[in-house]
């Protein structure tokens, strides 16, 4: 177990969130961070959690961009919507200001503040509404009270509901400069989760 959590905490604490801030002079390295931290985990798994290492650590056979602008399969057919409860689990508190708002797999989070709620991650367009409005409803805060929205990075179960929560409440959403980017360059691909360009997260940025 002592080894399983150390692959974990080398590869959750240790990896920088590469969209977060782009590599420019007097900046950090994030390919070399990347590179040592995966691997100090290859050598805390060794073979007993290479499947965890592996499942975690994934790239892309090609090791080449995705560049596809391809309408999701769920927005060109609304028959390809997960059924609910495939999805679907209940709002909870966690710490004292700390809010789970997400789903079975792809989570969101609520972090309320003295200047408003920041919202962590929105998980699909199609179940942003249930998970994360009806889910703040039910634990008695108010989605009008959302400041900010906190994109991790641009893949659809962490953007999805992005686009609806800047429509319906006027909040700011911060994400990388390099997913802006993929967002602006792909319009198909992120139809109806695609928020106008905010603000570009940089490395040790404040929000409250």
């Amino acid at each position: 177990m002592g080894r399983l959590l150390a692959v974990l905490v080398i590869i959750a604490g240790s990896l920088p969130a590469k969209g977060l801030a782009q590599n420019a002079p007097g900046l950090r390295d994030f390919d070399a961070e990347i590179e040592a931290a995966l691997r100090s985990a290859k050598r805390a798994a060794g073979f007993e959690f290479l499947g965890t290492l592996n499942r975690i650590c994934l790239l892309p056979a090609s090791g080449r961009v995705n560049t596809s602008d391809n309408l999701p399969r769920y927005v060109r057919d609304p028959t390809n919507v997960p059924a609910r409860e495939a999805w679907y689990a209940e709002s909870a508190k966690v710490f004292d200001n700390l809010y789970f708002v997400g789903g079975k797999i792809h989570t969101s989070w609520a972090l309320t503040t003295s200047e408003g709620i920041i919202i962590i991650d929105t998980v699909f367009p199609y179940n942003s509404e249930e998970l994360i409005i009806g889910g703040l409803e039910r634990l008695g805060l108010d989605p009008e009270d959302i400041r900010y929205v906190v994109i991790s990075h641009a893949h659809g179960d962490h953007i999805g509901g992005a686009q609806i929560l800047q429509e319906r409440y006027g909040v700011q959403v911060v994400m990388g400069g390099a997913d802006w980017e993929l967002v602006e360059t792909y319009p198909n691909r992120y139809s109806t989760m695609a928020p106008s360009r905010d603000i570009v997260a940089t490395d040790g940025m404040e929000l409250t």
